[in-house]
């Protein structure tokens, strides 16, 4: 192991964890007029910590616990919109790679006709950007679905919670989830 790469590795944990922090900070804030600046602290280290002994890093959702003052489903429902845009932008960007990877030498290991699989690539990942965005237009739909499931009106709390997410927020949200992923890569 060559120290001085693992020495610039530990310190561009440093950017990529404070930018996931403000993506954290920017949604936590919307949890009630209770929650102080030490609870978004602690729910964001509880997360990170619960995250790394979990598989898949599920523990990370643990966020919503350490956040005081507000409600659960409420707290909840951000810790889950805030997860989702690490995915949204592994998988949006994910899929928009494999359309350029081809130019670079990579052999895909599917057989399939070019353009239709590029055009459905290129839709498709352009498409879970668009969602990152523009999330609320889902919100009816999540909320007919959340009235069917167990705990019903909790789940609809929950979504309800969306409605923070603005265009330009979203937008603000999947900058700092795509620079978290950058640094890390």
């Amino acid at each position: 192991l060559d120290g001085r790469l693992f020495a610039v590795a530990l310190m561009l944990a440093l950017p990529a964890q404070y930018a996931q922090f403000l993506k954290w900070e920017v949604l936590a804030k919307e949890a009630g007029p209770g929650v102080t600046r030490g609870d978004i602290h602690r729910g964001f280290w509880v997360g990170y910590t619960l995250g790394l002994v979990t598989p898949g890093r599920i523990g990370q959702y643990g966020r919503a616990l350490a956040l005081r003052n507000c409600s659960l489903a409420r707290a909840g429902g951000l810790t889950f919109i805030e997860r989702s845009y690490s995915a949204l932008v592994v998988n949006g960007f994910g899929l928009l790679a494999l359309v350029f990877l081809p130019s670079l030498g990579w052999i895909s290991p599917f057989d399939a006709p070019g353009h239709i699989a590029e055009g459905a690539l290129l839709t498709t990942g352009a498409s879970l950007l668009l969602i990152g965005i523009f999330p609320r237009v889902f919100a009816p739909l999540m909320t007919r679905l959340a009235r069917r499931l167990p705990f019903g009106e909790k789940l609809v709390h929950a979504v309800t919670a969306i409605e923070v997410v603005t265009p330009w927020r979203g937008l603000w949200l999947l900058t700092l989830a795509a620079l978290s992923l950058i640094i890390a890569v």
